[in-house]
């Protein structure tokens, strides 16, 4: 266990790994199993071909690169991993980024629950809150729900996934083309999802 420390940057290789009250100067990267990092504060958090890993009540934010990147880059698939109860927020991409709150590059089982991802202002270099890509084996079994999604050019954008669900969440913020990223071959299962302003209902890609 890490607990009540000062890093600059932080690697995890091994497994059965807490980081609990850490503060991070840089980014983190996650390529071990059995991984909890827990009220950490850091510019970035990197899951990279790793299996059963929690980030939670967490503060991410004022970074270059995405709050939290998700990829199954180094031949195997990124299983099991828990967003939950986080704030991402404060992007500072650069002039020729691609910037996403959480983007997603193959996972076999993602829950992403009671988050704020925050963009504020709108940039042509903030991509979505949430974006799932069709890369790296796809995703599937995801599930993102009772998040506050705020600005960006979508909150929500999803490339063709399987077992995926958007349900309960509340969208606002300064949103600059639409609330979700119409992508035809996507398909998702959409509930309750409002305004944040107004509690009123937002049908996402015509899924609900």
């Amino acid at each position: 266990m890490l607990k009540n420390a000062n890093v600059s940057d932080l690697t995890i290789s091994g497994s059965n790994v807490t980081v609990q009250n850490v503060r991070v100067s840089g980014g983190i990267l996650v390529q071990g199993s059995n991984v909890t990092i827990d009220h950490v504060t850091a510019q970035n958090v990197s899951i990279s071909s790793a299996s059963h890993v929690t980030v939670r009540y967490s503060d991410l934010g004022g970074g270059t690169e995405d709050a939290i990147h998700v990829t199954s880059d180094r031949g195997s698939m990124v299983r099991d991993v828990e967003l939950r109860s986080n704030y991402l927020h404060d992007p500072r991409p650069s002039s020729d980024a691609h910037y996403d709150g959480t983007q997603v590059r193959g996972v076999d089982g993602l829950t992403i629950a009671c988050s704020v991802y925050d963009g504020g202002p709108y940039r042509s270099q903030l991509n979505a809150a949430i974006y799932l890509e069709d890369a790296n084996g796809g995703n599937s079994n995801v599930t993102i729900e009772r998040n506050w999604l705020l600005g960006y050019g979508f909150p929500i954008f999803i490339d063709p996934s399987s077992n995926t669900t958007v349900t309960g969440n509340r969208l606002g913020g300064d949103i600059h083309w639409d609330t979700c990223y119409p992508n035809p071959k996507s398909t998702f299962r959409s509930s309750g999802n409002v305004w944040d302003a107004t509690g009123k209902h937002v049908d996402l890609c015509g899924m609900g």
